[in-house]
């Protein structure tokens, strides 16, 4: 049975640490990533089925990295996962690049699997 792939980009160490445990533990391959350049490489390099993207990357914003790379031929969707009260216009402009969805900071576990269960088929 084939995993969905997913890449986690964000520059909090305890949140991927968090998230990469939590999928995991549900079945998901997944890769951390804690800066925007080194987000916007495994984009390009890997064809990811998710990518749970920071807005607030320190140097550079999700919206930078959504600038960077062409997500149109891909199926990888983008799950924004951020504070709205720090970065409402951030925000806005992620989802208008290719956010396909958003979970604000913190988050429960069974929240973020009914986020992304409602954005990936069911099977791999």
């Amino acid at each position: 049975m084939s995993r969905w792939s997913i890449l986690i980009v964000d520059d909090d160490e305890a949140i991927c640490f968090s998230l990469k445990y939590a999928l995991e533990k549900n079945g998901f391959e997944v890769v951390t990533i804690d800066n925007g350049l080194d987000g916007i490489r495994q984009i390009m390099e890997k064809d990811f089925d998710l990518v749970i993207l920071d807005l607030n990357l320190g140097g550079m914003t999700g919206v930078d990295v959504l600038k960077s790379v062409n997500l149109e031929n891909r199926n990888t969707k983008i799950l924004i996962h951020s504070s709205y009260d720090k970065s409402f216009s951030l925000h806005k402009d992620a989802m208008r690049l290719g956010g396909h969805d958003s979970l604000p900071k913190p988050c429960s576990p069974k929240e973020l699997l009914e986020k992304i269960n409602s954005l990936l088929p069911t099977e791999a």
